[in-house]
């Protein structure tokens, strides 16, 4: 059994604006493209411009994509996305649901990649606000985008890539001198504290969907990671077109999860691949790379079993009561969720997250477990103690 361990996952978004060139040629079997793909564990293409029947092979790779419905007046697709991951992470990843197909989140678990809390990934590509196709469907992606990151949160870190196509000149995403403001007494806030301003090329006023995303910033405590951290600490323009450059395409995560990113960067201008630049960025983690059974790999990261003696139950109670795991549970309830398959996939993900913190904090582990028969079981050891 091959095994070595992995202290870095490294991840790239690209907006490709179609991976087919003509019936014959394709951008993904151009050498630049599979270069490009070789060097990263989980790569975000946007644009992709691919029907349900268009199948994205890349040898080591797995793929999940969406696709818009066919334009009937051109009789083509526009949009879509396409998440490229390599095969040893399949048992580690987790497909979320979207609002609509703009965006996709996916879920990385903390037991296989070896990091302190679950992280959730949404890529995203947002049409332009001026698009016909973006103002005719009357919703705001930014909102639904939004709406899951605030039922998230808490669960886990967070994470948002894409081409959003927002100008937010550098401008802060955050509340400057918060700590400063008598105003400020939300228990649920943190202060931001030495925090580094980012820089940016474009420097171009804020666009509506910029400034948009500024208060999503702002009110998740979001942070931009473009113009902010190594690799890129000037901000480089991410869009190039005759009409100019932007910084359209970004990276972002929640301000706990910053100091877990090595780099991000923006790679060099293919223009006639893209008029976007492919970014990259590493998170820190510690996880096995091992080819082996699927039963052995559930095995590995189904929950612990715990122990329940007289004192379990006071010491659970206080554990659900307690402010991290009670904010994790307000925000739950605060999100109104349509009942439906991948919805109720969501809510049990998180319910049975909140139930495994509580006892984590609360409770003894068993240190040795021969055999766990499946992942329902352990979770009513927790909450029955049986």
């Amino acid at each position: 059994m091959n095994k070595a361990t992995e202290n870095i996952i490294k991840f790239a978004y690209w907006n490709v604006q179609g991976l087919r060139i003509s019936d014959n040629c394709r951008k993904i079997d151009d050498p630049r493209f599979i270069n490009a793909v070789r060097k990263h564990d989980i790569i975000c293409l946007a644009e992709t411009h691919c029907e349900e029947s268009d199948i994205i092979t890349v040898e080591g790779y797995k793929c999940f994509q969406i696709c818009r419905t066919k334009s009937k007046k051109i009789n083509r697709c526009f949009g879509g996305i396409a998440i490229l991951y390599k095969e040893n992470l399949k048992d580690g990843i987790k497909f979320l649901g979207h609002g609509n197909n703009d965006y996709v989140w996916v879920k990385l678990s903390k037991h296989f990649f070896g990091i302190s809390q679950d992280m959730y990934v949404c890529v995203a590509y947002i049409p332009p606000e001026y698009s016909p196709y973006y103002r005719c469907r009357g919703e705001n992606t930014l909102d639904l985008i939004e709406k899951d990151m605030i039922m998230y949160n808490g669960a886990g870190q967070i994470i948002l890539a894409g081409d959003l196509n927002a100008r937010t000149k550098n401008e802060p995403d955050f509340i400057q001198s918060d700590s400063l403001h008598d105003e400020i007494e939300n228990a649920f806030y943190e202060v931001d504290e030495n925090l580094r301003r980012r820089n940016s090329q474009d420097l171009t006023n804020s666009c509506p969907r910029g400034k948009r995303l500024l208060e999503l910033c702002t009110s998740t405590q979001l942070r931009i990671m473009n113009g902010r951290c190594i690799g890129d600490t000037m901000g480089r323009f991410t869009c190039h077109k005759y009409g100019g450059s932007s910084v359209v395409d970004y990276v972002l995560t929640n301000d706990a999860n910053m100091t877990n990113f090595l780099y991000v960067q923006v790679q060099d201008f293919i223009g006639d691949m893209s008029d976007h630049c492919c970014i990259s960025w590493a998170i820190k983690c510690n996880y096995a790379n091992i080819n082996q059974p699927y039963d052995l790999v559930k095995k590995r990261i189904c929950p612990a079993v715990y122990k329940w003696d007289t004192n379990s139950i006071v010491n659970y109670q206080k554990a659900m009561a307690s402010w991290n795991v009670a904010n994790r549970i307000k925000n739950f309830m605060d999100v109104s969720l349509e009942l439906n398959e991948t919805n109720n996939e969501k809510a049990v993900d998180i319910v049975t997250d909140i139930y495994l913190e509580a006892a984590q904090v609360s409770l003894k582990k068993n240190v040795k477990v021969k055999k766990v028969k499946n992942h329902k079981r352990c979770v009513m050891a927790i909450t029955t103690g049986h």
